[in-house]
């Protein structure tokens, strides 16, 4: 039992957000910010997840990549990817972190970062409408509307064209 408070108590302060480069090694120096040392990864050790990192630049891993699916047939821009399926190839054949097994999240899987102490690992949090697997059929993909900073209340909601997307493995 008081093991299971001082893990509680650990992840409340964000202490159990570890931080990693692009390999998928862990940052030497855990607390330094984002800004003087960006991470591409963090491992959320209560819930065993690796979650991709948005970052402020003009690459593949950038907040500002706005996705679609591939049935619009979006025209792209930059050479970077505006679908989701381009998305999640191109990220996989990277081997962001290290892996090549990333996937969209469910929601509630993207329930787990409701917490404040979530800020820490996602400077760069990608906003509010966020593409997520569909719980009842996980071929398909669905915007799920985090409503508030970091999911405080979560919803579906119908299927506009365009979301940013998290991935997690």
């Amino acid at each position: 039992e008081e093991k299971k408070q001082l893990r509680l108590i650990a992840w409340k302060a964000g202490r159990l957000l570890e931080r990693m480069d692009t390999s998928g090694k862990l940052l030497e120096n855990q607390k330094q910010s984002f800004d003087k040392k960006p991470w591409a990864c963090i491992h959320d050790k209560m819930s065993s997840l690796i979650w991709t990192v948005k970052d402020n630049s003009r690459t593949l891993h950038s907040k500002n990549i706005i996705l679609t699916l591939p049935v619009y047939k979006p025209e792209c821009k930059d050479n970077l990817p505006c679908d989701t399926t381009d998305y999640l190839e191109r990220v996989n054949k990277s081997k962001y972190c290290g892996f090549n097994d990333w996937r969209y999240p469910t929601a509630k899987e993207l329930a787990t970062l409701a917490y404040p102490q979530s800020i820490k690992g996602f400077p760069h949090w990608p906003g509010f409408a966020i593409w997520t697997k569909n719980a009842s059929d996980p071929r398909e993909l669905m915007i799920t509307w985090a409503n508030g900073l970091f999911g405080k209340a979560m919803s579906h909601i119908g299927m506009p064209s365009y979301a940013k997307a998290i991935l997690v493995r």
